[in-house]
């Protein structure tokens, strides 16, 4: 293959010299620093400074390929938008400069990342993390851009996008192609079948990639989008499944052509970008795998184009490409990837330090937990309904020394969720005290990953730390009196910028632990943007409990019972922070709330499972003890019916959870969607019926304050709603039946 170089250098510098107005670029030097795999680029230097020049490679090229002017056009359209892109200084359409068409624009530094990083740049992991999260947001915020406003409008045809381009990616495949891979015409012949109803049109980059991007050299953040060669009008979702094709992970081959520093530890999953994308925007990922398979395609044809135009590179994909079309080819036949990773082996097997921490954890309720029910409770009534009893951090003390603390948090107990999730259900024995006693209660658990994810090092020290200590509480003030709140985009509550801060006002109820004066902190979610699209209107930020403006109103009961953290409303009136507490960034909301639910709805199901456990508990124990018309109600059939029931019941809804903590562990909450709200409608419930039947078994005795039922029934019951009411479960659970079914998966 011929060294590309740049030729008529004498036509070059003139046009320089005209598009810059700087006489210093007549006289230049170009150097490429891009292989001549795709288009060429090279670095421009004079006394003036850098610029980049973008051309075709040499040799013979695919129709429609490399179109440089389509580059120059989509950057300049969106020099003023959110997305970042180099500005253009000259565009040579007819290729009169260099006898081909090309473009030059300004140098942006930074790194472009493909198979290492530059030393010292995002060496810890939540740096890299952050490496994924403004990827993602930037792909997200071109899929925003309001294409006509911007002079797009006629850039593309988006209806019937995905059948053209199916049908353009065959043809380039037969043109490039001197063998059969019978993996990859029928992966074409597959995706015309199983083309998706998708109305959405936005800008597509139509290679959108972690190395088409730079990389900001001081702190980490996308500092330009390159390579706009294959952009277009079309369907978003086909720049998400290149994305995640090209995002490699640990143990995955090592593909020529595909940035592999991603593998690296520290490098979150393809699942989390996946997430991130869909809390950012608001679209459902029902058919991500298709586009998945749609980008293995795509890879495929642009892989033989490469190989048509020179000698393979000794990492050729070969046979690896073959693998990945026909695992694609298959995840279509049976239906998506999700079906295909839910039928393999699931292994509930627990490791030595699980099997440990679930044996102290029963040990230290029986020795200490039980013992401390009564004393908790006679220290509240003498302190007050909200007080703090000093039992509690005398149990707090002791589950430290147990080795019983944080136990939620993989990095600090190093458990998984199918570890935790016989753990939680010892707790939800006694879900009052066992969950605080070692450290694992909400919502301060959903706060602390927020925290360790999102916030800055700042307030990690200032807040994180105190709550992984127990010395403070935490709330989550998310719902309001005034909305649905189960829909987080009808949330009110106002957060607007001023000056170096941000005044929120707002009506908040049902905010957990606010009644506690150990509650310190309040995330708190309102709108930044009530004008921005619906999923990006929304942010998080910190509230200190000691703000001006925050008023608690009042503690709201449940069933006339009055928890001791409090369910409060609350009012912000003028409330001012500053700018520095808002997480992530603006319009991130709806993002962090996503990644909160996944883990935290184990926990609440397996609580709500020990508490089914100890209510079938207390019913056996009953009926042994108790004799009705002559004989044990042990020995009536009506009430082995009700103890029957209930084992068969808690039983099957423990394997429910343990399947879905399990779908968690391998491909994060995303990749157990439906199963996340399965068992939050089924292990409720299963609690309810179970402590209704252990309440006929008792009497009058079930619905005093003599035996733990009457609290459990009520608390059981709010589970119906907290975090979503049953309905809205529901609703995505049928939803994602009905899809399986529209595309024949019931087959």
């Amino acid at each position: 293959m011929n060294m590309p170089i740049l030729t008529r250098p004498e036509m070059l510098g003139p046009a320089l010299v005209e598009a810059t107005g700087d006489s210093r670029w007549r006289d230049h030097t170009a150097r490429l620093i891009a292989g001549g795999k795709s288009n060429l680029t090279f670095e421009l230097e004079s006394e003036a400074g850098l610029l980049v020049l973008r051309r075709p490679p040499s040799g013979e090229l695919l129709p429609s390929a490399h179109d440089m002017r389509r580059e120059a056009l989509v950057q300049r359209a969106l020099a003023s938008s959110a997305v970042p892109v180099p500005e253009i200084v000259l565009l040579d359409v007819g290729g009169d400069v260099l006898g081909v068409p090309s473009y030059v624009m300004k140098k942006v530094n930074g790194h472009v990342i493909r198979g290492a990083l530059p030393p010292g740049y995002a060496d810890a992991a939540p740096e890299r993390v952050a490496i994924a999260d403004s990827i993602v947001d930037a792909l997200a915020a071109l899929h925003a851009i309001d294409f006509t406003e911007v002079g797009l409008g006629s850039f593309g045809r988006p209806v019937g996008f995905l059948s053209r381009q199916i049908d353009r990616w065959s043809e380039q495949w037969d043109r490039a192609s001197a063998r059969e891979v019978t993996a990859v015409t029928q992966l074409a012949t597959l995706l015309r079948a199983n083309m998706p109803e998708n109305d959405r049109a936005a800008i597509v980059h139509g290679d959108f990639r972690l190395d088409n991007c730079i990389m900001s050299p001081h702190r980490v953040g996308v500092a330009a989008v390159l390579d706009w060669e294959m952009s277009t009008l079309g369907d978003p979702m086909t720049d998400v499944g290149m994305l995640l094709f090209y995002w490699r992970e640990a143990g995955e081959p090592d593909l020529s052509l595909v940035p592999t520093v991603t593998a690296q530890p520290g490098f979150p999953a393809r699942q989390y970008l996946a997430e991130r994308y869909s809390a950012a925007t608001g679209v459902e990922l029902d058919e991500l795998d298709y586009y998945v398979a749609f980008a293995n395609f795509k890879f495929a044809v642009i892989a033989e184009g490469i190989a048509a135009r020179g000698s393979p590179p000794a990492r050729w994909p070969g046979r690896t490409l073959d693998t990945s079309t026909s695992s694609c080819s298959s995840a279509l036949l049976r239906g998506s990837n999700s079906s295909i990773r839910k039928a393999d082996p699931m292994d509930f097997e627990l490791s030595e330090n699980a099997r440990h921490k679930s044996a102290a954890m029963w040990d230290f309720m029986q020795e200490e937990i039980f013992p401390a029910e009564r004393v908790w409770a006679e220290q509240l009534v003498e302190n007050g309904p909200h007080s703090h009893p000093p039992v509690m951090e005398t149990l707090k003390e002791s589950a430290r020394q147990r080795g019983l603390w944080n136990l939620f948090h993989p990095i600090y107990a190093g458990l998984t969720n199918v570890e935790y999730a016989p753990i939680a259900e010892i707790s939800g024995w006694s879900p009052v005290i066992a969950p605080e006693a070692i450290n694992c209660q909400a919502p301060d658990t959903g706060n602390m990953e927020t925290l360790e994810l999102f916030a800055t090092a700042d307030h990690r020290e200032r807040w994180l730390q105190p709550l992984l200590e127990g010395r403070i509480r935490s709330a989550f003030a998310m719902s309001e009196p005034e909305v649905a709140s189960s829909d987080a985009t009808n949330i009110q509550t106002s957060i607007v910028s001023d000056g170096g801060d941000y005044l929120i006002n707002g009506h908040k109820w049902w905010i957990t632990g606010a009644a506690d004066e150990r509650c310190q902190l309040f995330i708190v979610m309102g709108k930044t943007n009530p004008e921005a699209a619906p999923h990006r209107q929304q942010s998080m930020i910190l509230v200190p409990r000691d703000t001006p403006g925050l008023h608690i109103v009042r503690h709201l009961p449940i069933f006339g019972y009055q928890d001791q953290h409090g369910h409060s409303e609350l009012l912000f009136t003028d409330v001012r922070v500053p700018a520095a507490n808002l997480l992530a960034g603006e319009g991130d909301g709806f993002m962090i709330a996503q990644s909160r639910l996944g883990p935290g709805r184990i926990h609440h199901a397996m609580r709500a499972l020990g508490m089914a456990e100890r209510a079938l508990a207390l019913m056996v124990d009953r009926a042994k003890s108790r004799v009705a018309f002559g004989k044990p109600l042990a020995e009536q059939g009506v009430v082995q019916e009700l103890i029957a029931n209930s084992r068969i019941e808690i039983d099957q809804a423990r394997l429910y959870v343990y399947r879905t903590a399990w779908l968690i562990d391998q491909h994060g909450a995303n990749g157990a969607r439906a199963e996340i709200a399965g068992i939050k409608v089924a292990a409720p419930a299963v609690a309810t019926r179970v402590i209704d039947r252990a309440i006929e078994v008792f009497g009058g005795a079930g619905v005093s304050d003599d035996t733990p039922l009457a609290y459990f029934y009520a608390w059981a019951r709010v589970l119906r709603i907290v975090d979503g009411p049953d309905a809205v479960h529901r609703r995505s659970i049928a939803r994602e039946e009905l899809r399986r079914a529209g595309r024949g998966l019931d087959a």
